[in-house]
Order: structure tokens, then C-alpha cells, then sequence
């Protein structure tokens, strides 16, 4: 009788859950095909970071060594040039980085979005501009993904960290960029 009860009272408490977890795999799918388009193939994702590989850099624990960097990843997010509108394209990493925020191995984690900019134009200007991309970012996983972004917080560097030379186009488009960062 009591293995009867238990086993019922998993039944009822796993169907949910399974039932819950097809939701929103279908909800991923559904927004992942809305923005994606007709024929897409893997060749069309260069440069974007999967879910996966976004989890797999979060929690990437602390080594030995004397130059420990927080876990973190620049993600695939373009924007307008001299604006916090996102390019269509991006929709497709933060499809990614959604998934990746709403896997069990980073629930509890605090995150720092950080938006940087190339440096053509004011410095103060490009300073504010990379605080706005940011806080795009956040805004869309919250909106558009469900995303509970109550553990993530934003910062704006502008052209204060660039990763490529900004004395190329190749280069400004590079150090134009948003970057996840693991603080917790």
C-alpha cells in the first residue's frame, strides 16, 4: 500500500514537471524558428555561442592560476551602429544565452552584462551607449524569454576594453560587443 501511495504521489508530481519542460522546449523551438530563417543550417551560426558552450564558460571553475578572470563570454550580439537597437541576427544568441540562463547549474548565479564600444565618437557618449546595449540585453531576456534577470546586473565600459584595434573596421566591429560576466 505504501509503495502504492508513493509511487502515485511521484506520478503527480513528475507529470508537471515533464509536462512544464516540453512548455518551454517548445517555447525555445518556437522562438528559435521564428527568427531563424527558412533552410537554416549550422554553417549560418558562426560566431554564436551555443547554450551549452554558454553554461560550459559560466561554470568553468577557478584554477591555479595567478591571473584568475571571472568566468565570462563575449556573446554574438550586434547592434545599429551608434544604438542599443539589437540587429535581428542577435536574436538567435540571446535564443542561447536564454537557454543557458535557465539551466539549474547557473539559477543561483549573479551575472554583470557589459556593454563596450568601438571608439569612434565621444568617449562619454560611447561610455553611455554601452550601458544602454546592455541594458537592452537584459530587457529583451526578460520580455521576450522569460528570463527572471533579477540576478543580473549591467555596466557599461564604452571604448575602455577593447579586444581587436580599433584602427580597422574588422576591429571596431569586434570590440563592439556585449560580455557576460560570472561575479557569484
Amino acid at each position: 500500500m505504501r509503495k502504492l501511495i508513493l509511487t502515485t504521489a511521484l506520478v503527480f508530481l513528475t507529470v508537471p514537471a515533464i509536462a512544464e519542460s516540453q512548455r518551454t522546449a517548445d517555447y525555445t523551438a518556437s522562438k528559435v524558428a521564428a527568427i531563424e530563417p527558412s533552410g537554416y543550417a549550422d554553417d549560418n551560426r558562426h560566431g554564436i555561442a551555443t547554450s551549452s558552450q554558454i553554461v560550459k564558460k559560466l561554470t568553468a571553475k577557478k584554477t591555479d592560476s595567478a591571473s584568475y578572470i571571472s568566468p565570462n563570454i563575449d556573446l554574438s550580439i550586434h547592434f545599429e551602429t551608434g544604438s542599443a537597437t539589437m540587429t535581428e541576427q542577435s536574436r538567435t544568441q540571446l535564443v542561447e544565452l536564454a537557454q543557458a540562463l535557465k539551466n539549474p547549474d547557473l539559477l543561483f548565479a549573479e551575472f554583470v552584462i557589459e556593454g563596450h564600444t568601438d571608439n569612434v565618437g565621444d568617449a562619454g557618449l560611447n561610455k553611455a551607449l554601452s550601458k544602454k546595449r546592455a541594458k537592452s540585453v537584459v530587457h529583451a531576456l526578460q520580455k521576450d524569454f522569460d528570463v527572471d534577470t533579477d540576478n543580473i546586473s549591467i555596466k557599461g565600459f564604452g571604448e575602455s576594453k577593447p579586444v581587436a584595434s580599433n584602427d580597422s573596421e574588422q576591429g571596431r566591429a569586434e570590440n563592439r560587443r556585449v560580455t557576460i560576466v560570472r561575479v557569484k
